[in-house]
């Protein structure tokens, strides 16, 4: 596709499919951690 061969090409997605699935668990967790902390915040 880019004029690399087979393993180069695997390699370069692997990385780029880490990064992303860090990237998307990262912000999960620091959406999860800081809106725990706004529910928390409620008093009755």
């Amino acid at each position: 596709l880019l004029g690399l061969s087979t393993i180069p090409s695997n390699v370069y997605a692997a990385i780029v499919a880490v990064l992303v699935l860090h990237g998307a668990l990262g912000a999960f967790i620091y959406r999860a951690y800081f809106q725990a902390d706004k529910a928390q915040s409620k008093k009755d």
